[in-house]
């Protein structure tokens, strides 16, 4: 009878002691010998020891602004994690077979599968914003504009380096890593600001805008101009008798549609338009004369109104309506500001000598004159205040081995017109230095 208390005892306490709780500090014993942990996520290493197995991937076909942007990233990369990293175009895909396994780190919107899909996440998104989402051995960077695609590009090579005790630099994304920026507004750079800094400047073709139409035998863009609502362009022929002519044509920047063109005119080489506000006419230097001779067209029916010898040669010239007076470049470069009837009232020697002006543009504060570099698709923007001092030699992207002619400011915007292409670009101002 004794033993077989001591026995309800012993299995009481063993039932008061399975149904005791657990202890919170304690780990509950598992039994389930099937569990798994969580699997660690896969690493993409990008660099490490300055080494790496990824290839930049970039648009064959790009706007000025970013191929500058991703050279520069390019540049930028293998300088600040000390690699040789490669960076290839896209278009190779349509001519060699692309390995879906390769290692690539994909900018902006190129053809591969990777771009779309990032793409279309921030177009879901909505509003301006950048993206970098890395999946298997791709990652892939892009904005929705040149800005986000700074920002994107900035935020990666700030964001995934890491140091360790002996100094060793590693680059890693995890694999599946997807982020989409917050909302980020547009910027705007200005002349000012890069004075202010001190920071190098660059122009940079953003976008073509209008195709100039080939009108009486005329097809070579020369000068070009503004009133502020319409773009008119200079259009140079040769007749058969070998004497160069000018067409004015008229277009509608908003629509692109060709309003009006003129007749053959006798504007010889059509070197460059300016619209003179208070008389409702255009300007055109000719370059007859030793560059002296002026022509003027009605700016509403585009009929030639006649001829007028300056008492300088001018070469490029551009009205300001707030002073009714004319900024022009002449011989040597020669930098001039013009009253109304073309007398010179100051005038500077233009510091770079690089090549010969083209047409030019002027604000009043600052004289921007493209120069065109045969055979580079590098071109040079010489900038200058009204003293003669020299803003800046910068470069101008995007305009490809076409020659920049004739420039002007409409809606706060820059555009420049060139020959051999046949195109209108506008123009932004950039970094030269983006890191």
């Amino acid at each position: 009878m004794k033993r077989f208390i001591i026995l309800l005892f012993v299995i009481f306490a063993m039932l008061l002691q399975a149904c005791a709780p657990v202890d919170e500090g304690e780990e509950p014993v598992s039994i389930n010998t099937d569990a798994t942990t969580e699997e660690e996520k896969e690493i993409l290493t990008v660099v490490a020891d300055g080494k790496t197995e990824f290839e930049i991937i970039r648009p064959d076909e790009m706007d000025g602004v970013r191929s500058h942007l991703f050279t520069s990233f390019y540049k930028e990369f293998n300088e600040r994690f000390s690699c040789n990293i490669e960076s290839n175009s896209d278009i190779l895909a349509l001519v060699y077979k692309v390995d879906p396994n390769a290692k690539e780190i994909i900018l902006g919107d190129t053809n591969r599968d990777a771009s779309a899909a990032l793409k279309e996440k921030l177009t879901a998104a909505g509003g301006n914003r950048f993206g970098i989402m890395a999946t298997d051995c791709k990652i892939v960077i892009n904005g929705t504009g040149w800005y986000q695609c700074y920002l994107a590009l900035d935020y990666f090579i700030n964001n995934f380096a890491s140091v360790d005790e002996s100094g060793r630099v590693t680059v890693s994304v995890e694999c599946g890593f997807e982020y989409i920026s917050e909302p980020c507004d547009d910027v705007v750079y200005t002349i000012e600001e890069f004075v202010s800094s001190g920071k190098e400047i660059a122009f940079a073709a953003t976008e073509k805008v209008l195709k100039f139409q080939n009108k009486n035998g005329a097809g070579t863009v020369q000068g070009g101009c503004t009133d502020g609502k319409y773009v008119y362009a200079g259009m140079m022929g040769t007749g058969d008798d070998g004497v160069e002519y000018g067409v004015i044509s008229k277009y509608d920047l908003s629509t692109g549609e060709l309003i009006k063109y003129s007749e053959r005119l006798p504007l010889l080489h059509t070197n460059d338009l300016t619209y003179d506000a208070k008389n409702n006419r255009i300007v055109v230097a000719t370059l007859d004369a030793g560059w002296t001779r002026l022509s003027f067209v009605d700016a509403d029916t585009l009929e030639y109104q006649g001829d007028f010898i300056a008492p300088v040669g001018i070469r490029g010239l551009e009205y300001l309506p707030e002073t009714n007076q004319y900024v022009a470049a002449g011989i040597g470069i020669e930098i001039m500001l013009l009253d109304e009837n073309f007398n010179k009232l100051s005038s500077h020697i233009c510091k770079d000598q690089t090549l010969m002006t083209q047409g030019l543009y002027s604000d009043g504060k600052y004289v921007y004159d493209p120069r065109y570099i045969k055979g580079r698709a590098v071109h040079l923007m010489v900038v200058e205040d009204m003293d003669g001092n020299l803003i800046s030699s910068a470069n101008i992207f995007g305009l490809s081995t076409a020659e920049p002619e004739h420039m002007y400011r409409l809606n706060g915007n820059l555009y420049i017109g060139c020959n051999y292409s046949g195109w209108l670009f506008k123009i932004e101002v950039i970094p030269q230095n983006w890191w």
